[in-house]
């Protein structure tokens, strides 16, 4: 009875420490979009929620006092059940509020009584446990009560070695909890359908697509009915309700049904080979009579003739009207250069990049111009045969100019790199008079403890490119550790925080260094390097006026509650 007493009590201590969330009826069905990372097909879940209240959680020995890891724990937990769970989270302020108003008397409660705070609060389960924090692992023991029966319908344990994993472990933690209290009470739904790529809707809510390797899973559905929806395209709609019960696997496999649709073909001239997705189909003119609902593609083919093809989209009982006038084969004409990416020009005017075929040549003779950035440009003429296809193959003469790299300081390990191309070292500064070919470079400068520096260059035919820089030299390191920890660190004047500390990002030089604890202090001067760790370790250790003090307190407090009791 007392320990009833005393976790009803703890209600008057709620602190908001988690985002506002209104309190959800358990009428009210929802749906959270949480994955299941164990399955390569994408789960999400659906269920009436069940309210839960988390209380701060208990800082069970001094070291977690020190820290509030209590607090810091349950906030965790409230974002955890309320982002990752089937439980939806009470607001902490709310709670606290409907109590005030209420004027609602904890001490001593019935079960009458119990049933009147679940009817106020809307609250099913509460969460409350202990923290503690032994040899740098923190232990964290979770209770569940139900609010009727003032029971405890779970009781997880979770431990933390390492501190900065604790959000991980209390994940896991929220998750072992639904999975201890509402296990019993789930099921799922495994989708397939007779063709892959069907969207599925549960409730109206977006799960996922079927494929051709596996069902869909829907895992964590509380019992009870869902209204499930395929959808895909070409294909009529499916719609059912679906009964789920709990702890079973509902297998249901979907057939959907194609919306046809047709479709007319014609040429100019008749007589082409009609090809539909790559089948062949028949000879122009033709109709097709129920082509599937989607988009499609259709190839013409004729002997003399340009091949013809186009993406035609066929919609549900609407005909389709393809219609072109194919064009006589011209000859051809195949330009090659080294190296490639070279413009061509056709009387003139830009056509493509090399290597490329020039198509739809009138017969006759062609006047040629190929120009690439840094190369000689080359002309020619070439005669063309009807249905004649000739190969031209150019070798273009390179460009060339020159770079000149300074840096301040000298020394420095210089990387050249040409737009598009692969960083080489070519050296260290001061490199002059540097051959390269002509175009658009990187430079890039590299010496040891000063900062890479990088610039662009361009570099022009038979002329000198100059590039210097000026490098800027890496800042030091100061790590200071302390024992005991915690002590306050102070560089030339100024709070930098806490032990231990690594403060960054100092320019080489003298500091004065000063840690402080409540009961000693060390002040101290340190040099700083440029691209250096300069680590402090310093013991501070208490005075034993300190100490007898501390064990005088302690020793009161403890006949003081000893008396009390």
């Amino acid at each position: 009875m007392i320990r009833l007493i005393l976790f009803f009590m703890c209600l008057f201590f709620f602190t908001a420490t988690a985002t506002a969330q209104k309190v959800r009826s358990q009428d009210d069905a929802v749906f959270t979009g949480l994955p299941d990372d164990t399955e390569d097909t994408t789960a999400y879940r659906f269920h009436k929620k069940p309210n839960i209240a988390v209380l701060p959680f208990v800082d069970a020995n001094a070291k977690a006092k020190e820290t509030e890891f209590g607090r810091t724990v349950s906030a965790m937990l409230i974002t955890a059940l309320r982002s990752g769970t089937n439980f939806s989270v009470i607001e902490r302020s709310d709670l606290q509020k409907l109590l005030s108003e209420k004027a609602l008397d904890l001490s001593g409660l019935t079960q009458k009584d119990s049933k009147r705070v679940k009817d106020l609060l809307h609250v099913d389960v509460i969460l409350t446990g202990d923290v503690s924090l032994i040899d740098g692992t923190l232990q964290i023991d979770a209770r569940l009560f139900d609010i009727e029966t003032s029971k405890v319908v779970s009781a997880l344990y979770g431990s933390c070695p390492d501190l900065k994993n604790i959000r991980t472990e209390v994940v896991n933690l929220a998750k072992r909890l639904e999975q201890s209290y509402l296990r019993q009470w789930m099921g799922s739904i495994s989708i397939s359908s007779s063709l892959p790529g069907a969207e599925v809707y549960l409730e109206g809510k977006y799960v996922g697509k079927t494929s051709r390797e596996k069902p869909l899973m829907v895992r964590d559905l509380l019992e009870g009915k869902y209204d499930l929806k395929l959808i895909r395209g070409g294909y009529y709609d499916w719609e059912g309700r679906i009964v789920v019960q709990a702890k079973m696997d509902r297998s249901v496999k979907v057939a959907l049904i194609a919306k046809p649709g047709s479709m007319n073909i014609s040429s100019e001239p008749d007589g082409a080979k009609i090809f539909l997705d790559n089948t062949f189909v028949g000879i122009t003119p033709m109709s097709l009579k129920k082509v599937a609902e989607g988009e499609h593609e259709i190839r013409l083919v004729k002997l003399n003739y340009e091949p013809w093809t186009r993406k035609v989209v066929v919609r549900s009982f609407q005909p389709t009207d393809v219609k072109t006038t194919l064009e006589v084969s011209p000859g051809m004409l195949s330009v090659n250069s080294t190296p490639a990416g070279a413009d061509i020009y056709l009387k003139g005017k830009f056509v493509a990049k090399t290597p490329h075929i020039l198509s739809n040549i009138t017969p006759g003779e062609v006047v040629l111009r190929v120009e690439k950035k840094g190369f000689e440009e080359w002309t020619t003429s070439a005669f063309i045969e009807p249905n004649e296809h000739k190969v031209l193959d150019i070798v273009l003469k390179e460009k060339t100019g020159r770079l000149s790299i300074t840096s301040k300081p000298e020394g420095a390990d210089v990387y050249l790199g040409k737009q598009g191309q692969k960083e080489e070292l070519i050296g260290q500064t001061p490199i002059l008079n540097y051959a390269a070919t002509i175009g658009d470079y990187r430079v890039r400068v590299d010496k040891k403890d000063f900062y890479i520096a990088t610039q662009k260059a361009r570099v022009e035919n038979a002329k000198t490119s100059d590039v210097s820089f000026t490098l800027k030299q890496k800042p030091g390191v100061l790590s200071v550790t302390t024992y005991p920890e915690n002590a306050r660190v102070f560089l030339n004047g100024a709070y930098k925080g806490r032990t231990p500390l690594r403060i960054a990002n100092l320019t080489e030089g003298a500091y004065q260094l000063s840690i402080q604890l409540p009961y000693a202090a060390r002040t101290m001067n340190v040099h700083i390097k440029s691209n250096r760790e300069r680590k402090v370790d310093v013991r501070l250790d208490k005075p034993f006026s300190y100490v007898a003090g501390m064990i005088a307190a302690g020793l009161t407090a403890f006949l003081f509650q000893y008396l009390a009791n």
